[in-house]
């Protein structure tokens, strides 16, 4: 259920998997700064945003119901492969569980996230 750097870049360019992104929308912009110094703004190309406080309602999770209801509203067809990120691997954890729990058994986590992907010069952003 975690994949490698490498498997997202393959990730990119497939179109039987999608990318999604934990993080708030205006870091997954570019419009708000890194946390971790160093580390480029943006996000994986091809990936889509859907921040974890999304789902959640207090210390839990929406209902079923609206978690569906988000996942949907990114277009996400029940056969693709599902690739969570966010900052440091941590968040993208409450999207995975989220999707299981919608019905999506293919699932991962890109653990190395925006603190690895973000830190290398030579992957590309966007």
């Amino acid at each position: 259920m975690v994949i490698s750097l490498e498997q997202v870049l393959h990730a990119i360019e497939d179109e039987n998997t999608c990318i999604i992104d934990a993080r708030a929308e205006a870091r997954f912009l570019g419009k708000a700064p890194e946390p971790r110094p160093g580390l480029r703004s943006g996000h994986i190309p091809s990936a889509l945003n859907l921040p974890f406080l999304t789902l959640m309602k207090g210390n839990g999770y929406e209902s079923t119901e609206n978690i569906a209801k988000a996942f949907n509203q990114l277009g996400i067809k029940p056969s693709q492969r599902l690739v969570f990120s966010c900052g440091s691997g941590i968040t993208a954890c409450i999207l995975l569980v989220a999707a299981i729990q919608s019905g999506y058994d293919k699932a991962s986590v890109y653990d190395g996230s925006w603190a690895e992907w973000g830190a290398d010069q030579n992957l590309p952003i966007e």
